[in-house]
């Protein structure tokens, strides 16, 4: 890694996001993770983002500045993230002043609102790209690619993002769909997301039963991204034939409550619901599964990259990712080999297929493991924070 040059002290910077804390997922777990890195690394840092009741919601941090809108929804509606990026422009134009505002995605087109505040206060502004809206709203049937809303909308976006200092892209699909998209590829970066920080903090020995069952863990959220049915498919598959492989789901979606209900409806006995767990029970949580389970629809490569699969990087255990193999986690995958990529049809069934592989070849799993080491090496929190160390002392000099 490069030295840093000196930076003055207390450089200011600003991020703006709906959700800001570990308890409201992945978006919101990196960003106070960073921040907090930022924090100890001397810089003011401060906060926006939106809570039902600013006064209730008080996240972990030490020197952090943390401001609020109050928003009750999730942003899931045209209106409801325009309103909210309404919000976030005026509460930020009464802040001080901050040498850099980075922007997320929570809600759609927060760039829009990071660029007419960059300009108005003399900032640079960074957007920080976890997805990419409006792309994402066809994949999820919301917007038809063909309606002219849409079109305009995308061109706007691509509009905001060519004014920005910087694009920090997740992986490298994502900077290459930005490439393809007409983004001068001087403006992007690409620093991935990474695990849950608590993961590598010294952990007491695992009280776990010993048991005979083969668990495919399945932990975070399963939306409208991700590949529900090619799950279903091999939980059916293996419910009789192999009974001592268990399907084991931790998190509350509309994909969890959709597997749980096929499993009520079909009677399988192969699966089990375990909800939300909590940051304190995640090791363990992570450490049950003999192989985990990530997936993404074709049509989401570049726009998304989950970041369950460096949960799974941080723990060992090997992946069988269901989606493209040009995208950031097939790529990790073939590199390493630390899992397989199988196809998502349904009907080849190749989940089931892959899942008994690893059931039946240990010296495969073993493998695999020694792969999820390798790539550990190269996807600890530590590389993504110097990363961003360098992002940003990279920006302060265009001053």
């Amino acid at each position: 890694m490069a030295s840093i040059k000196a930076r003055k002290k207390n450089s200011s910077i600003l991020f703006i996001n709906r959700v800001n804390t570990s308890k409201a997922g992945a978006t919101g777990r990196v960003l106070s993770e960073l921040t907090n890195h930022l924090a100890g690394k001397d810089w003011e840092v401060s906060t926006l983002s939106a809570a039902a009741d600013p006064k209730t919601e008080k996240p972990s941090g030490k020197k952090i500045t943390r401001h609020y809108i109050k928003h009750k929804d999730n942003c899931r509606t045209a209106s409801s993230a325009f309103w909210a990026n309404l919000k976030f422009f005026f509460k930020a134009l009464r802040l001080p002043k901050y040498d850099i505002i980075v922007t997320m995605t929570d809600p759609a087109m927060l760039v829009t609102c990071g660029n007419l505040l960059s300009g108005i206060k003399g900032a640079k502004h960074i957007h920080w790209s976890q997805d990419v809206y409006p792309d994402l709203l066809p994949v999820f049937g919301i917007m038809d690619e063909k309606n002219a809303k849409y079109k305009a909308l995308k061109k706007k976006a691509r509009r905001e993002l060519k004014k920005t200092s910087r694009i920090i892209a997740i992986g490298r699909c994502m900077d290459r769909y930005f490439r393809n998209s007409g983004i001068d590829q001087r403006l992007i970066r690409v620093i991935p997301n990474w695990a849950n920080v608590s993961l590598f903090k010294k952990q007491p020995p695992s009280k776990e039963k010993p048991t005979t069952k083969f668990r495919a863990l399945y932990a975070g959220r399963l939306g409208r991204a991700h590949d529900a049915k090619a799950i279903l498919s091999a939980m059916i598959a293996l419910n009789k034939s192999n009974p001592e492989i268990e399907f084991v789901f931790s998190g509350m979606s509309t994909g969890h409550a959709y597997l749980k209900k096929q499993t009520e409806t079909l009677k399988l006995k192969n699966a089990r619901f375990l909800g939300f767990q909590p940051e304190t029970k995640l090791r363990k949580l992570l450490e049950l599964g003999d192989i985990h389970l990530v997936t993404m629809r074709d049509e989401a490569e570049g726009l998304v990259v989950p970041s369950k699969f460096y949960g799974s990087i941080a723990v060992k255990r090997p992946v069988i990712f269901v989606g493209p193999e040009t995208s950031e986690v097939a790529s990790v995958i073939k590199d390493y080999k630390c899992g397989l990529v199988v196809n998502p049809d349904v009907k080849k069934n190749d989940l089931a297929q892959a899942i008994l592989k690893y059931r039946n070849d240990p010296d495969l799993w073993f493998e695999s493991e020694k792969g999820m080491k390798e790539a550990l090496d190269l996807y600890h929190p530590k590389n993504s924070f110097e990363a961003w160390d360098m992002i940003l002392q990279e920006v302060l000099e265009e001053w």
